[in-house]
């Protein structure tokens, strides 16, 4: 299949947008975050100024993310590092080469040799046999490799994970099976994560031709995931599966709500997603996508114009 390469998450159609309605909300006060301060951790530091080259052309910052990627240490983990967090960190860096790989300054080699070290990580995370939740994070992985290194081999692997996970996953009430259920008092952080990984392949999907947004079995689909999680971020005290997270689940959902600006460009988007919006905005999320205020934002107000 053809495979097109822009941010991953967004296309140029996304950056037009962000540039055009620049001085109305959500956009202005997601370009003024972007210019504010920057994240620390080198992959979250190569996202962000991923970002200031898509969005601001800033050829400087491009470099930089180059510089970073290619140093030895990238995509390289420590014995402490779990295996969630090698995932979601080797996705993130995924999204930072699919930002820079047309600059100018980043040679065919130079692009080969990360490319490979990239595809060794993946086919070594591979290599761990996972049934839970971290399942759906490995597929995403090996879908947005599939993007990265034009194979469809590992893409089809991702999208037929995510098939698999709305029909047999998704309850039909919102929560998934096997994920909320142990009463061990990490039900929502499974629930949130899963849900956070399904909207990112649904997201890099869509860019290139395949829309898994719209994949629904029996009237289930990855918005009856998000709305359902989405109903905590209010009433964090209703969480049934576990008890005494009411000042945890706040948090923790706006640390990784990237996916809500993703959905909200959906038309079936949940009937209060406004409202968790305006209480959430900007959202930055470094493993879900990054600033996507900025990336996904629909104009207050003018919700049929830009988005």
């Amino acid at each position: 299949m053809p495979f097109t390469h822009c941010g991953l998450y967004f296309t140029q159609e996304h950056i037009e947008q962000a540039r055009q309605a620049r001085d109305r909300e959500p956009y202005q006060t997601a370009w003024k975050r972007l210019y504010s301060r920057e994240p620390k951790g080198e992959v979250a530091l190569a996202q962000w100024n991923g970002l200031l080259y898509r969005f601001s052309f800033e050829e400087e910052a491009g470099k930089r993310v180059i510089d970073l990627l290619m140093r030895d240490q990238t995509l390289q983990f420590d014995a402490e590092t779990r295996y969630l967090d090698r995932l979601a960190i080797t996705l993130t860096w995924a999204q930072c080469f699919e930002m820079v790989r047309d600059h100018a300054a980043f040679s065919p080699q130079s692009q080969a040799r990360w490319l490979a070290r990239f595809s060794n990580t993946v086919e070594q995370l591979n290599q761990t046999n996972t049934t839970d939740f971290r399942k759906l994070w490995l597929q995403a992985l090996n879908l947005a490799a599939g993007i990265v290194l034009e194979r469809d081999d590992l893409f089809q692997m991702g999208v037929e994970e995510y098939q698999r996970a709305v029909r047999e996953d998704i309850h039909p009430e919102g929560y998934l099976r096997g994920a909320v259920e142990a009463g061990d008092g990490l039900g929502f952080y499974r629930q949130l994560r899963s849900v956070q990984a399904l909207a990112l392949m649904a997201e890099a999907g869509q860019h290139v031709g395949v829309d898994l947004w719209s994949y629904a079995v029996r009237g289930v689909s990855v918005m009856t995931a998000i709305t359902y999680a989405m109903y905590y971020h209010f009433k964090p005290e209703k969480w049934r599966w576990d008890e005494g997270l009411e000042e945890v689940i706040p948090p923790f959902f706006r640390k990784h709500a990237g996916f809500l600006e993703m959905a909200n460009r959906r038309e079936n988007r949940p009937r209060d997603m406004q409202t968790a919006l305006d209480d959430l905005r900007p959202i930055y999320d470094v493993y879900g996508g990054g600033l996507t205020t900025l990336t996904h934002g629909v104009v207050v107000g003018r919700r049929g114009l830009f988005r």
